[in-house]
């Protein structure tokens, strides 16, 4: 109970970016083929890090054409997210409760009530405004409210509810972020899918190459997989990238354990000693060298 509580706070620092004002969250098209070079695949990859929500300019909402009442509902709605980026959740509530009132049609509102609700603890509410923005079929406020829901979906352990809705907006021309395909991954693994799950995190991994997290989850899916060689090679990678960029200062003691595990699987019993005793030292190391101690400290 308390890990989904720490997701959904998660979560809703996630969903407060997504839906600040200026974020766009309609539709992101596929990108056009036939971008060979390395150096414009390069800058794809790059602009890839970036939310697809925020890529997806394509669709811009009319504001200009609403009517005056509705135009003070999504104001008010605008007014929700800025409370809710700063966790000001009740008056956010309060906001999209009062615009509702004045447009029940306001998906805008909706969206916000659901990330107000999620940072008040009340995730199956948030679930049921999400919801409501899928099933209206409202092309500028769809698509993020989808991946918004199979986010929630995926914190609350509703892994296929999750994977469906991943999958939907794949197949209604959505270019998945690293996100979306490790929040993919994750589902799977839940489900004991690991091929699947080893598959999406390459995946994200092809899009941030250099993120350490991605490899050690894809490294535990290898290992589920029985693939443990591969699964030694990506905590391999994973020490020497913590190393060389300074991210530990005595290495990265979760990578050393888990390829530990990988060589007693593996028979080698040598070098998984070896690597628990580095993960001691990292540890040690770690706690030493940690800027919040106290000088003097044992």
């Amino acid at each position: 109970m308390k890990q989904t509580h720490r997701n959904l706070l998660l979560l809703s620092l996630a969903v407060a970016l997504l839906l600040l004002p200026g974020a766009a969250l309609c539709r992101p098209q596929k990108q056009v083929a036939g971008r060979a070079s390395s150096h414009t695949a390069g800058k794809a990859a790059s602009a890839e890090r970036k939310s697809s929500e925020k890529r997806a300019k394509k669709l811009v909402f009319p504001v200009a054409s609403l009517s005056p009442v509705q135009r003070d509902a999504y104001n008010m709605a605008l007014k929700a997210d800025r409370c809710n980026s700063i966790m000001e959740s009740e008056e956010a509530l309060t906001l999209c409760n009062q615009a509702l009132k004045l447009d029940p049609r306001c998906s805008k509102a909706y969206l916000a009530r659901g990330q107000a609700l999620i940072n008040l603890n009340r995730p199956d509410q948030a679930l049921s405004d999400f919801s409501r923005v899928v099933d209206s079929k409202d092309k500028y406020f769809t698509y993020g409210a989808r991946r918004l829901r199979a986010d929630l979906y995926c914190v609350l352990k509703r892994f296929a509810e999750a994977i469906k809705d991943i999958d939907a907006l794949e197949a209604d021309g959505a270019t998945l972020s690293d996100g979306m395909h490790e929040t993919r991954a994750g589902c799977y693994s839940g489900l004991g899918k690991h091929a699947q799950a080893i598959a999406d995190y390459s995946a994200a991994i092809s899009l941030r190459p250099n993120t350490t997290r991605l490899r050690v989850k894809r490294a535990e899916s290898y290992l589920h997989a029985g693939q443990y060689e591969k699964a030694v090679a990506d905590f391999t990678r994973v020490i020497e990238v913590d190393g060389k960029d300074g991210n530990f200062m005595g290495g990265s003691p979760e990578a050393y354990l888990g390829r530990a595990s990988a060589y007693d699987l593996l028979g080698r019993k040598d070098l998984a000693n070896k690597d628990r005793a580095a993960a001691r030292s990292a540890d040690q190391q770690n706690y030493a060298d940690a800027p919040f101690r106290s000088p003097g400290r044992k």
